[in-house]
């Protein structure tokens, strides 16, 4: 969950000294960016899955002392979306850099 964290962290900052420096709005530069995007996309959905297997263990081994909650799916599927949550703004940013490639490229041609 951290590499793929400080995978769009560093895409990021890339982002705001490209903007300074003119070089942005590079289809090369957009093209990493949304490649950084969905590699950081995956492993965030590989994380949830792991904990989701973590909590699996947790919950059998709740069961053995009687501390178990009522519906075991209640709380695999909040900890998979609470994981999976940020896989949602990173799809988003890249959709939004391929638009504005995409924006860039109609206007300059």
């Amino acid at each position: 969950m951290g590499v793929g964290a400080m995978c769009v962290a560093l895409a990021c900052i890339l982002q705001i000294i490209f903007g300074f420096v003119g070089f942005s709005n590079a289809k090369v530069w957009a093209i990493i960016f949304m490649l950084t995007c969905a590699v950081a996309s995956a492993f965030q959905l590989a994380a949830a899955g792991l904990q989701v297997q973590a909590y699996t263990e947790l919950y059998e081994l709740a069961c053995m002392y009687e501390l178990a909650f009522n519906n075991k799916d209640d709380i695999y599927v909040s900890q998979f979306f609470l994981y999976a949550n940020p896989m949602v703004m990173r799809i988003m940013a890249a959709l939004m850099k391929y638009y504005d490639m995409k924006n860039v490229s109609n206007a300059t041609a």
